[in-house]
């Protein structure tokens, strides 16, 4: 799985536009915070168009196997403006961790959608559209 993530990866200028983004609009963090979320944005930089990653895989890959909650945290202070492909993290029932009705569900579910994922009573099949698939 991360040779395939590996041969994926955005150049390293996006993942630093997005550091400079990020840096500019809050708090300085921790510095170790800092470097798990920046591998943390890394992972998810890498993830294939039309495919998906669940927060307990990027986290695994991050090398913090517990720490899964931690990455719906990085992503969701992601500025408005960040070009990371965040919709393509799920949780691991293959499904979107927004409310069902509302606008940030309806957003990432276009997102995957327009990648062609197709979704099947609010799922996503992981074993389709999943990394290690």
């Amino acid at each position: 799985m991360v040779a395939q993530l590996a041969s994926h990866l955005s150049t390293v200028q996006d993942v630093l536009k997005l550091y400079t983004v990020i840096k500019r609009n809050q708090n300085p963090m921790p510095r170790d915070k800092l470097a798990l979320n920046e591998i943390i944005w890394q992972i998810v930089a890498s993830i294939p168009q039309g495919s998906v990653a669940t927060y307990g895989q990027i986290a695994k890959l991050a090398g913090y196997p517990s720490h899964a909650r931690y990455v719906g945290a990085t992503l969701k202070k992601l500025p408005a403006v960040s070009v990371l492909p965040w919709h393509r993290v799920v949780n691991s029932k293959g499904e979107l961790s927004f409310p069902v009705d509302g606008e940030q569900y309806q957003k990432q579910k276009a997102l995957l959608e327009a990648e062609g994922i197709e979704f099947e009573s609010f799922k996503l099949s992981l074993s389709r559209y999943g990394l290690d698939r």
